[in-house]
């Protein structure tokens, strides 16, 4: 079993994101999961932040029931194939909503299952690289090390991961800020985060996971609360 909280996390070095960069992809992955969660989301429970965001998500199938709409951005198409089938799907029911395989379909998108799209199966993955650079003046790249390399690690787990390490970022600029005892020069800070607070953004749905051999590379993309 993954555990979130025996992770050790530090910025990448030059040496790492070189090696990133000339290393062997063995398969990319895009947006595994639905419109969900924020950075700012507790994630030291694995089990109760599934159960969060499965409660969110059926509060979404609630709404698109009553109100006759969906939103296809806030479904995770993976391809332009699963897009053409939805797509089919609503013309052959004149969008209608409550057809069987139209709610199959949108049913088996909102949902999360913490065992489900496993990473590193069989094999030894000890790292995970979280990309980050929207608002910012810089590319951050932070090295996420498991407790555990044999122990394969889902898209669920990714994104707690990732939010993990986004709290680490805002939280070693702020510190940044606090020792330097000023409010300029943001450039200068360790992530050059600027115009949103970690409690302003979600995410929006869209994600790349990018397997090597060993290690994996994730970015999970955010927004603006509205």
């Amino acid at each position: 079993m993954f555990e979130i909280n025996k992770v050790y996390m530090d910025n990448a070095s030059e040496v790492e994101k070189q090696i990133i960069s000339k290393s062997k992809i063995k398969k990319i992955d895009k947006e595994v999961l639905p419109v969900c969660a924020s950075p700012a989301s507790n994630v030291s429970d694995i089990d109760n932040f599934a159960y969060k965001l499965n409660r969110q998500f059926n509060q979404t199938k609630s709404k698109i029931k009553k109100e006759s709409t969906v939103d296809t951005n806030s479904l995770p198409i993976r391809n332009k194939n699963e897009l053409v089938e939805l797509n089919k799907l609503l013309s052959e029911t004149n969008g209608n909503l409550n057809n069987q395989k139209t709610q199959s379909f949108i049913n088996d998108k909102l949902k999360v299952d913490k065992d489900k799209n496993l990473y590193g199966v069989g094999r030894y993955v000890d790292h995970v690289y979280c990309i980050f650079g929207k608002y910012q003046l810089k590319k951050s790249v932070i090295k996420v090390t498991k407790p555990d390399p044999n122990i394969p690690i889902s898209s669920l787990d990714l994104l707690a991961i990732y939010t993990k390490a986004y709290q680490h970022m805002y939280k070693e600029q702020e510190q940044w800020f606090d020792y330097k005892k000023t409010r300029i020069n943001i450039s200068n800070s360790p992530h050059g985060i600027y115009r949103y607070g970690i409690n302003d953004i979600h995410y929006n749905g869209l994600s790349t996971i990018i397997e090597f051999d060993t290690f994996l590379v994730c970015s999970f993309d955010v927004d603006p609360i509205k």
